[in-house]
């Protein structure tokens, strides 16, 4: 299941600011725009509230990146940084939007 209708959708177009989860400093919140791809792990991560609409805070990462640990509303998921490229995301406002605890992406 995937949010977008087909691959030329323009479904983005109303959410010009919508970036992949991985690209987000920790401690950052923010709400899912869409999930980009089928993948059996992105399903299960569907399955369990991360879907377009929810809004959540990454809270820290493992030491090489991955996983992320992300807060929905009622749990806690590690989302493997391969996944977490593929969840886009709208930056929401807020104290927790600082930049300064960005980890090294290199």
């Amino acid at each position: 299941m995937t949010t977008k209708d087909t691959p030329d959708s323009s479904s983005f177009s109303d959410t010009p600011e919508a970036v992949p989860m991985d690209e987000l400093p920790l401690g950052s919140r923010c709400r899912v725009v869409a999930i980009d791809e089928n993948s059996e792990s992105l399903l299960r991560l569907m399955e369990m509230g991360l879907t377009p609409g929810t809004e959540v805070t990454l809270e820290r990462a493992a030491p090489l990146l991955s996983p992320l640990s992300v807060r929905l509303p009622g749990c806690t998921l590690a989302i493997r940084l391969e996944d977490a490229r593929r969840v886009l995301v709208n930056l929401l406002p807020g104290p927790s939007s600082a930049g300064e605890n960005t980890p090294s992406r290199r």
